[in-house]
């Protein structure tokens, strides 16, 4: 697999390797010419990679199925053998900017105006000899649970990342997708206690998430939320709540849904609209494809159906659904040359506290920093 990813890379040709949640296979997409194709109204079928502007800037990028060699791997993940590696900081985040940049955030929070806003910032590593291969290897063997992919294309850039959260899983007519947020340092053997703030911004998600399912044609009885999970991302702990809903495919859009919940509250903020224009208007950057979304959609899976049975003839009958895996990029880098670029961030609520808020931030730096 290596081996073709990196001639196609060496022929400055798109692709995009990745390895869902808990998988025990990769997979990956060559595209065969160096187009830079785009969505137009999700009933496309490939992998998409869409910016945190994805509906203004309407550059949702998409390797589509047709145009492109598509194999997956077995793989088996194993204690990294690659040597450590000297990385130099080029430059932080400025921690005075940051604060600041928080105590604007709680004087729009407590005017009234933001319910919760998330701020972001970026993290920038001079890399020697450390290859963006070497990141990919070292994602999978560290990060199981999470969706890790490298992606590639010579007109955008190079994009790494390792996400716990999911946007949207689409299987037939059985939606399943997450809220999460609340942030808490792993510490081995240690108890975790969540705060207000912490489980406010959880609800404000799950609502958030409700509601836009319901906005874009689920009936709210088809909707069922789990109770709130404690899970582990890397050195982090999360929030996290299951939700699932049936749709109805013949009045089902799923370019409304998906511009309907993306961001989310838990990389933008509540109401939406005015934590993405405060995001726009105060953040100091392009934050880019980070905060994002990214997966397969549209895409033909066939299953066996009644492998138990003794009948022949129903063995063998195969049903065929469309299924669509997208999920927020999250804990990602962008690559530069020799320059990887670390995108992290945090909600703000009326209970934060700005102190508390950069050592949140750092945290979540490690994370990725770690596979460098």
């Amino acid at each position: 697999m290596f081996e073709e990813l990196k001639s196609q890379h060496q022929n400055n040709l798109p692709f995009v390797v990745f390895r869902p949640p808990n998988a025990k296979r990769a997979k990956y997409y060559l595209q065969k010419d160096d187009k830079l194709n785009t969505i137009n109204d999700f009933t496309e079928q490939g992998f998409l990679f869409a910016p945190f502007n994805a509906f203004e800037s309407g550059k949702i990028v998409l390797f589509p199925v047709a145009d492109c060699e598509v194999n997956s791997i077995e793989i088996s993940p194993k204690n990294s053998y690659l040597k450590a590696n000297q990385i130099e900081q080029n430059s932080t985040a400025v921690t005075d900017e940051y604060l600041n940049l928080i105590d604007t955030a709680l004087y729009e929070i407590k005017s009234g105006s933001l319910t919760k806003v998330v701020l972001s910032q970026q993290f920038s590593f001079q890399l020697k000899d450390l290859e963006p291969f070497d990141i990919f290897e070292r994602m999978v063997n560290k990060y199981s649970t999470a969706f890790v992919y490298y992606w590639f294309h010579p007109k955008v850039g190079t994009w790494l990342g390792a996400t716990p959260e999911s946007l949207l899983t689409i299987d037939g007519n059985y939606l399943t997708t997450m809220s999460l947020a609340g942030t808490q340092k792993y510490v081995e053997n240690s108890e975790t206690s969540w705060q207000e703030k912490e489980l406010n911004e959880q609800y404000i998600v799950t609502k958030f998430i409700r509601d836009q399912l319901e906005a874009s044609g689920i009936n709210s009885d088809q909707i069922t939320s789990d109770r709130v999970h404690t899970i582990r991302a890397g050195n982090l702990w999360h929030l996290q709540t299951k939700i699932e809903a049936h749709i109805n495919t013949s009045n089902f859009s799923l370019e409304k849904l998906i511009s309907n919940l993306h961001p989310t509250p838990a990389v933008c903020g509540e109401p939406k609209l005015q934590a993405y224009q405060f995001i726009l208007s105060n953040e100091g950057y392009d934050r880019l494809y980070y905060t994002g979304f990214l997966g397969e959609i549209n895409i033909f899976k066939s299953r066996e159906r009644n492998k138990r049975t003794s009948n022949i003839e129903n063995s063998a009958y195969k049903s065929v659904s469309k299924i669509t895996n997208l999920y927020v990029n999250l804990r990602c880098m962008q690559i530069i040359n020799k320059q990887a670029i670390i995108y992290v961030g945090g909600g703000i609520t009326k209970d934060s506290k700005p102190d508390n808020e950069w050592q949140e931030l750092i945290a979540k730096l490690q994370t990725v920093k770690s596979v460098l």
